[in-house]
């Protein structure tokens, strides 16, 4: 057996290893499904979010692109592609994993629902067939450019779709109003970019924004997503 034929994993429960692969998927009720523990026989539904995220970020295409994880993927949007979830939906484009887990767990604790791409093709089909608010994609990107993705998202949906280009590159102020200009782009952050302004500018752009306190909005980024770093 080939190590691509594994994906060994912690359970979150007992601590022991089991192959992902193997794994039956569980039956909880939930609308997300996890997979069972071979072991103690308890699946991560309840898991906390930056251990949920981890799995299927690393997870292999067969286990991320099977019948059942697209099942879960079509579970998020109602039979006319709106939203079951009432919160704004964001979705995360990055190619750099620890960037990606960084800003979806820090997005998904102001109280936003978050889905989260590896790369700009998985990024923009998501972006054009699942209910997105707000896209936060990574600029340099291979394959596809983060600022493209953001032209042709808006050519799609124009308005109704906001997107946010995120870059340690381009950061001259001649690259920010060609992404605005030339691709659309709603807005432009360079890294090490403010949290705080990310919050926001995501209050401002998702139109049913969580209700969210000054205090929340006002943190500074170290105080506000500890969990996050902590479990990387």
């Amino acid at each position: 057996m080939t190590p691509s034929d594994r994906y060994e994993i912690q359970c979150n429960c007992c601590g022991a290893e089991f192959d992902a692969l193997a794994a039956r998927w569980c039956n909880c009720g939930r609308e997300i499904r996890s997979l069972v523990c071979t072991r103690c026989n308890n699946c991560f539904c309840s898991a906390p979010a930056p251990y949920r995220r981890r799995f299927w970020e690393r997870a292999p295409r067969a286990l991320r692109e099977s019948p059942q994880r697209f099942r879960q993927v079509m579970l998020m949007s109602g039979p006319e592609g709106e939203a079951t979830d009432e919160r704004p939906t964001v979705l995360v484009i990055d190619d750099d994993e620890a960037m990606r887990s960084l800003v979806a767990c820090y997005v998904e604790q102001l109280g936003y629902r978050v889905m989260t791409a590896g790369d700009g093709h998985e990024g923009l089909s998501m972006a054009m067939l699942l209910p997105v608010d707000v896209i936060i994609t990574d600029a340099l990107m291979p394959r596809l450019d983060g600022r493209e993705i953001g032209r042709l998202v808006k050519e799609a949906y124009g308005d109704a779709r906001k997107v946010i280009v995120m870059t340690s590159l381009y950061r001259h102020e001649r690259h920010r109003t060609e992404a605005h200009r030339t691709f659309g782009i709603d807005e432009y952050l360079t890294k090490p970019f403010d949290f705080n302004q990310l919050a926001r500018t995501l209050e401002r752009f998702a139109s049913r924004a969580p209700a969210m306190s000054a205090r929340q909005t006002a943190v500074h980024y170290p105080d506000t997503v500890p969990e996050c770093v902590s479990a990387e």
